[in-house]
């Protein structure tokens, strides 16, 4: 499904567990990926909406970005294809961290 471009799955680097955090656009989409699994795979399926509303994709450093901190504001995630990612609470904290971290671009469309 991410291929087709309904969704975008990410996985936050500073979790203990390793479980897919998935971005879409609208809630029709979360509907369509549950729906989906649910019919192709046989999987059900539970989802928890994460305060973030808001993605950017980072670009810097890895030592920049590393030194990013994770705070209830914002998750920082690497995509499916090892991109790195900032997930926001509000456009407040993307303009915050934007400023804070001038080594670091948070970008809204991936170049890869």
């Amino acid at each position: 499904m991410e291929n087709e471009g309904a969704v975008q799955v990410m996985y936050n680097i500073n979790a203990f567990k390793r479980e897919p955090i998935l971005a879409v656009v609208g809630q029709l989409q979360f509907d369509v990926v549950q729906a989906r699994l649910k019919a192709e795979y046989n999987v059900p399926t539970e989802l928890e909406r994460l305060p973030p509303v808001m993605m950017r994709w980072i670009k810097g450093t890895d030592k920049a970005i590393e030194e990013l901190l994770s705070r209830s504001e914002v998750i920082i995630a690497r995509d499916s294809r090892d991109g790195w990612v900032a997930l926001f609470s509000t456009p407040f904290f993307l303009k915050y961290f934007a400023d804070k971290n001038p080594d670091v671009q948070f970008v809204e469309i991936s170049e890869s």
